[in-house]
């Protein structure tokens, strides 16, 4: 949010240390509640997270789930702005 004007990234890659044990530090949320994310964003642009395997989306978040791919112990969602 400091560095990208609005609207200039196709894609952006996120992956972000998982959150080890229950009430630890969530930086794939913190990034999914981020509102810069999605400005960041070209009109049609894609984020794509990697994450634990079966985390569900933030409640009242700001992204669809395009789509899901599971490689063994890492899942990675591929999210557009909704």
């Amino acid at each position: 949010d400091r560095v990208a004007p609005p609207g200039v990234f196709d894609i952006v890659f996120a992956d972000p240390p998982y959150a080890k044990t229950p009430g630890a530090r969530d930086f794939g949320a913190e990034l999914l509640a981020s509102p810069s994310l999605p400005r960041a964003l070209a009109p049609g642009g894609i984020f794509v997270l990697e994450q634990p395997p079966g985390s569900p989306l933030p409640a009242g978040t700001a992204w669809e789930c395009a789509r899901v791919k599971k490689y063994g112990a890492t899942e990675v969602a591929f999210l557009l702005p909704a």
